[in-house]
Order: structure tokens, then sequence, then C-alpha cells
């Protein structure tokens, strides 16, 4: 976050105090935090240190777990009591950004410190930003089809792929995470007018889930259908090289299993 953060004052064209103030308080908070681990050291016995810096260490480790997944987990091979953890740890939100009457914007950190705090015109142009580096970051994320043909791009996109058999693994992904089903011989399905494909898959739960499609690349489509067990065919009008995917739109975390793909 921090190296988000920096980036108002360094890239954001904003003036020239705003962008001192910003660095100002990025580097005040870095000495806190600094000052702080110092003074638990001292305070600390030997073992205390130790065990601290390996709870960090794993915490650390947890988050970056956390990310690279991007909300997207394989659950082929979680017990029923893993996957309920899983979707019960989904639903917890963590309050990291708060907006005065005025327009002035607090965030904080996951310890809930204050990291930084931005005008109303600061945090316009830091969000702007972010914006366009996520939409940057997602339309690169696959090279199977061309995002940038979509009307409203997901959070984020996660390939899988589909075996020989028409099965692909179980999964649980989260709010406007998209799942891109492709076959694993090749970038797409070659399909002729007149086919219908199927989807189909059990959940754990009432789920409200996208179902779309690209054609040689493009956007094709969307419809939202929302049900606890799910069987949705696709009906081909034009020949061509198709992937199909899954966006969820519910509120929490929705988890997959059983899943196949079935051409006719």
């Amino acid at each position: 976050m921090e190296q988000n953060l920096k980036r108002i004052a360094d890239s954001v064209r904003l003036p020239e105090d705003s962008r001192t103030r910003i660095r100002a308080q990025i580097a005040s908070h870095r000495e806190k935090q600094e000052a702080s681990i110092m003074k638990t050291k001292k305070h600390l016995p030997r073992l205390a240190v130790a065990l601290a810096v390996l709870l960090a260490l794993s915490l650390t480790a947890a988050a970056v777990a956390l990310q690279k997944s991007r909300g997207f987990v394989i659950t082929e091979r979680m017990s029923q009591a893993e996957k309920d953890q899983l979707v019960e740890e989904s639903s917890i939100v963590y309050a990291r950004k708060q907006i005065d009457a005025d327009g002035t914007v607090h965030y904080f950190n996951s310890d809930g410190s204050e990291a930084l705090v931005l005008s109303a015109e600061e945090d316009a142009a830091y969000q702007t930003r972010l914006r366009a580096e996520h939409d940057r970051a997602v339309c690169e994320s696959t090279a199977l089809v061309d995002l940038s043909t979509m009307p409203v791009l997901p959070n984020a996109v996660t390939e899988l792929a589909v075996d020989a058999d028409g099965n692909f693994a179980g999964f649980g992904f989260e709010n406007a995470q998209m799942v891109l089903l492709y076959p694993e011989a090749s970038g797409g399905f070659s399909l002729q007018a007149g086919d219908t494909v199927t989807l189909s898959f059990d959940t754990e739960k009432l789920c409200s889930l996208g179902f779309g499609s690209f054609k040689d690349g493009e956007y094709a489509g969307e419809t939202t259908v929302s049900a606890d067990g799910f069987l949705y065919t696709f009906e081909i009008e034009a020949d061509g090289e198709y992937c199909f995917f899954l966006e969820n739109l519910s509120a929490g975390m929705c988890i997959l299993s059983n899943g196949a793909v079935t051409v006719h």
C-alpha cells in the first residue's frame, strides 16, 4: 500500500506542496514504524523477539499468498471444513479508508494506524491513476482473449483449463472475479454454427453468476443467472474459436465443484 501511496507524490500531477506533504507523511510513518520495532526489540526477551519475527514473516507470507490468488483459489482437494472457513474469511471486510464531511480522505494500515491523509482533489487523482493501472493490469493478465472489448472489466481474471474429458477443477472465487475456461490443448474451442455448449457444476450455496463468451478473442455477451446448482447452455450462432467465462456477481465467495463443459 505504501508503494501505491508514494506514487501519488511522485507520479500524479498534483501541486508541489501536495507532493511534498504526502512524501513527508510517508517518511514520518516509516520512521514511526522503525522506532516501534526497535522499542519492541529493546524490551522483549530474545526468545519473544524471535517469535515476533517469525509471526511477522508468517503473516507476510499469508498476505502474499492471498494477494497472488487475486480472489481465486483451487478447492479441488479441500475438505468441507476448509471450504467453510474460506467462505467465512472472505466475508470479513477491513476498513482501510475513511472520508470526512469535507472530503478529506484517511488511509489506514491493517493494524488500524493512519498511513496517509489526502484532500478530496488528491484522492480523486489517486483513484483515477489506480483505476487506469488496474484496467491495464487486468487486460494484460491473459493472452487468450482481448479483455478490452468487455463493457466492464472484472477485478481480476484467472485462466482455467478444461481437460480432454471436458472437466475443470473445482475452485472458489470472490465478487467481481472472472474465470476464463479454455481447452487445455489449445487457446479456444473450435465450434460451428448450430453447436451447443453446456456448462454444468455444483455450488456450495445460492450464487449469482455471469455466464459469457468470447468469439475469436472478442467479447460476445454475458447472461446473469442465480441458483445453487447450474446447467447453462450456449447456442453457437457462428463458426469461430470460443472461450467461455464465469463471473462472480454475488456479494461473497462462491465455491464450485464437479465442473464440466459439454459440446454437442
